[in-house]
């Protein structure tokens, strides 16, 4: 397994907190931070498989790619994604392009 169910859990906990704070820039930057900053040792293996699954940026990897990793949705970090305020995330991706 590239990286366990938990450990997603984790990243996209994460990624959701710092969406919260700042919003999408349209990279991994915070999911890219996470996998370093906890030694993830095949974290160019677990980028792929977010992309592979749609998560081509932070607000993907929630969207997207948690969706379809992570099939328990109380557990799943993006259904508390969802809860937030889409708006905003829309806002700044648009401040951003």
């Amino acid at each position: 397994m590239i990286i366990d169910n938990e450990q997603l859990k984790q990243l996209g906990n994460y990624v959701v907190t710092q969406m919260q704070r700042v919003g999408c820039d349209n990279t991994l930057f915070f999911t890219e931070k996470w996998l370093a900053e906890h030694h993830v040792k095949n974290a160019p293996a677990v980028v792929e498989l977010l992309e592979e699954n749609g998560g081509f940026c932070d607000c993907e990897v929630l969207f997207n790619a948690m969706d379809c990793l992570l099939e328990d949705e109380d557990e799943n970090p993006s259904t508390k994604m969802y809860q937030l305020t889409l708006d905003r995330i829309h806002e700044e991706k648009n401040r951003l392009n």
